[in-house]
């Protein structure tokens, strides 16, 4: 996001494919230890281990994109009114996702079932939501500049 122009909702070229990749290494990361651990049910691994690791550490690197886009992106959108509905499905799958990671390292032991597989369903439905949020983002975008292309 251009930081001259911070009422502008579509991010910067960098911004964007920058938090594209991180939250694609996220999701992969996350689909990868899910599958290996809780879908094949393998014992852990040194590649398990590793994958967690990365998903960990590209998890903060999303916090840190997803409160890049408090101020600027989510602010103007919800002015507007644009695009309100997948938002806020977003802004609460991270929301929910953040706090179950927490709590799959520091809730009692008796709350980590819960909390992983809350962690892995809001994790499945962001990667539904986040690309479907997109398409209708750039889907309106082209609407409202042939609508205003015509008057």
């Amino acid at each position: 996001m251009s930081i001259h122009n911070s009422n502008r909702i579509k991010l910067g070229t960098t911004h964007k494919w920058l938090s594209y990749l991180i939250w694609l290494i996220v999701a992969i990361s996350g689909v990868i230890f899910t599958f290996r651990q809780d879908y094949q049910m393998l014992d852990p691994s040194d590649f398990s281990v590793n994958v967690l690791k990365i998903h960990g550490l590209f998890a903060a690197a999303a916090l840190i994109v997803f409160g890049s886009l408090i101020g600027t992106h989510i602010h103007s959108a919800w002015q507007r009114k644009r695009n309100v509905v997948t938002g806020v499905l977003i802004l609460s799958m991270f929301s929910i996702m953040s706090l179950s990671g927490y709590a799959l390292y520091y809730s009692p032991e008796e709350w980590h079932e819960t909390a992983k597989w809350t962690h892995i369903i809001s994790g499945i439905l962001t990667i539904l939501v986040l690309p479907t949020h997109i398409a209708i983002g750039r889907f309106l975008q082209r609407r409202r500049i042939q609508l205003h292309r015509k008057h």
